[in-house]
């Protein structure tokens, strides 16, 4: 058996283990559910892939494919440049053509976004692709040097094959109103194995496309200056876009000792609830006698009227005491800027020693999408460790760049994540139209329960209830509502 067959029969066995893995822990066989024995054996299925892609690459070598003399790290560096700009561009078109956080910034902010994040994407990409020229140098690997040459392109593959995958998904969504979002097991399985089958096809046709490219550099008599010229543009690019952008000392809050003292603070907003409709303030049918008992011993504000008509703009305006034309948040499009990104209420609980978390709904009430920055430990499935990179750009340079990038990576993530069968998608479209689906407000208050049972620390929390949104309430068991 040839060395290019038992390659292709790897990456094939691979592809197959992780599918058999995936239909075991959903469809129960023995039993549901991801147990350590499932994880092992989609680990092995991973491996298996791993290992016939590098002998695919190795069959490659010793066939003198992949050859300095056609090519060299200088070509990958350049057929990175080039990837990255141009899946950025794809990005940044699909976002100032969309109702967007875009659509009130200067045009000239608009291209510096362009140039920032690919500069940025650029040097992360360089920066891998580095890593593994240094060990392809080193004394140990100096005979293997072809072969780090070959996992470096993995790099570049990557970037085309999920510009691919985006490119594509935005197209059947837009159109047929189908996107990866929609998809279920047997649909994630089939995206999976298409992204598998288009990495590995890329990652065939790289020799070829990289011995183009070397060709043309050559020709130009450009090599020697190549990468170099790269370097500065990336450098150019940041240099031009940066600024001293530190608006978070405009929290200026002594910190009391004891803070034992604080109390407890909880949030609670409905979404879509009219007084009018609530026996609370005097409805005719029954349908708060909850808030109704409890309103007998508590401050009941009876000319109380919303501060905007969507939900991220009233909830914003309550956090930090703006009004929304101050703050020109209106849609979930829009996002805090500058000295409002960090001037709210979570965030001077934090300064205070609270721990924060908010449970409400992804993209129209969440925290991080609103950019609204050291705000809460915990919002929605996500931690404040995750925004870092982002809070470090968001000081340093305007902050739509912070928030393009932010967006740009959740796109293509929470793609991969859903897959990969790391974690499902958010169909936020259907969490507003009245589709059925279950809103477990429940766990929110579960998690409630979890947080102040768990913490030693005084805790913020808020909850934005969902399963009141609509013309009709999606609820398991209707109870004061049914009539």
């Amino acid at each position: 058996m040839s060395k290019r067959t038992l390659s292709i029969l790897g990456m094939a066995s691979g592809v197959l283990i992780i599918i058999a893995a995936l239909l075991m822990g959903y469809f129960g066989f023995p039993s549901a559910g991801f147990g350590p024995r499932k994880i092992a054996i989609g680990l092995f299925g991973l491996l298996v892939l791993i290992v016939g892609i590098i002998l695919f690459f190795w069959k490659q070598i010793h066939a003198g494919i992949i050859d300095s003399s056609k090519y060299s790290w200088t070509t990958l560096f350049g057929f990175t440049f080039l990837s990255v700009y141009v899946y950025i561009l794809f990005e940044w078109i699909f976002t100032i053509t969309k109702p967007s956080f875009l659509d009130l910034v200067p045009f000239s902010t608009k291209v510096g976004i362009l140039f920032f994040t690919s500069a940025m994407v650029a040097c992360l990409a360089f920066l891998a692709i580095t890593i593994f020229f240094a060990l392809s140098r080193l004394p140990w690997f100096r005979k293997s040097s072809k072969l780090f040459l070959a996992l470096a392109s993995f790099i570049p593959v990557w970037i085309i094959a999920s510009m691919i995958l985006i490119l594509v998904d935005n197209f059947t969504f837009t159109l047929f109103s189908f996107g990866i979002v929609n998809t279920e097991t047997i649909g994630r399985i089939i995206y999976l194995v298409a992204y598998t089958f288009l990495f590995i096809f890329i990652l065939a046709k790289v020799p070829k496309i990289l011995s183009d490219i070397s060709s043309v550099v050559n020709r130009w008599k450009t090599r020697k200056f190549l990468v170099p010229a790269l370097i500065v543009v990336i450098v150019a690019s940041l240099l031009i876009t940066y600024r001293n952008n530190n608006q978070s000392s405009n929290l200026d809050i002594t910190k009391q000792s004891g803070t034992n003292t604080y109390p407890n603070i909880i949030l609670i907003t409905a979404d879509g609830v009219n007084a009018d409709h609530m026996s609370l303030y005097g409805y005719q049918l029954d349908t708060t006698p909850r808030l109704k008992d409890l309103g007998e011993t508590s401050l009941i504000a009876e000319n109380a009227f919303p501060n905007s008509s969507t939900t991220i703009s009233a909830l914003l305006a309550i956090f930090t005491s703006k009004d929304p034309l101050e703050l020109r948040v209106q849609y979930s499009e829009d996002i805090l800027k500058d000295a409002d990104s960090y001037q709210h209420l979570p965030g001077i609980l934090r300064t205070l020693g609270y721990y924060t978390a908010q449970f409400s709904n992804p993209t129209y009430a969440d925290a991080y999408d609103a950019n609204m920055l050291s705000a809460f430990d915990y919002s929605n499935g996500r931690s404040i460790s995750e925004g870092t990179f982002y809070n470090f750009i968001n000081k340093y340079f305007i902050p739509d760049y912070s928030y393009f990038i932010y967006e740009t990576t959740n796109r293509l993530f929470d793609r991969l994540n859903h897959i990969f069968f790391i974690k499902k998608m958010v169909n936020q479209q259907a969490l507003v139209e009245d589709t059925g689906q279950f809103f477990n407000d429940q766990a929110k208050i579960d998690n409630l329960e979890s947080v102040l049972s768990s913490k030693n620390q005084p805790v913020f929390i808020d909850i934005h209830w969902m399963g009141t949104h609509g013309s009709k309430f999606i609820l398991k068991k209707q109870v004061f509502s049914a009539g």
